[in-house]
Formats: C-alpha cells, sequence, structure tokens
C-alpha cells in the first residue's frame, strides 16, 4: 500500500514537471504517460534505442535543440539537411 502511493505521488509530480519545462514541449507530445516504453526492449541494435531515447529527451544535436543554446528563436530551428523544414 506505501510502495503504490509513492509510486501515485511520483507519477503525479513527474506530470506537473511536464508542464512546468517549455524545454519538454516535444517530449509531452510522445510520452503522455508514466511507464517504460516498449520500444526499450523490443529494438535489439543499441545506437538505434539510444538515438531514439535521446531525440524522445531532447538530448541530441539536431538544430531544434541546439538551437536553444545559441539563443535561436524556436521558428527558426529548421533542418538544414532538406527542404522540410
Amino acid at each position: 500500500m506505501l510502495c503504490q502511493r509513492l509510486k501515485d505521488q511520483y507519477v503525479q509530480n513527474w506530470g506537473a514537471s511536464l508542464e512546468n519545462l517549455s524545454k519538454l514541449e516535444y517530449y509531452r507530445k510522445y510520452k503522455t504517460y508514466f511507464c517504460q516504453e516498449d520500444y526499450l526492449n523490443s529494438i535489439v541494435n543499441d545506437n538505434l534505442r539510444v538515438q531514439l531515447c535521446r531525440f524522445r529527451t531532447s538530448s541530441h544535436m539536431l538544430d531544434l535543440e541546439m538551437g536553444r543554446f545559441a539563443s535561436v528563436a524556436r521558428d527558426c530551428r529548421i533542418c538544414k539537411l532538406c527542404s522540410l523544414n
């Protein structure tokens, strides 16, 4: 009973922290509830799994994320590798 109560409190705090950080806007689009994602067990290629985790947690080197550190406005952070912006 105590374990379930602690888990419920953690999940509630987790959800609230997602709402309070603008950096996690894209993460909120993909992660809607607290659980271990299936891809962590189903993707056998370690490199692919790591890259997907980095994308989902915004710890990647894409211009969308790196532009934050260069003070580039969010709507100006576009992909330079393709024409899809």
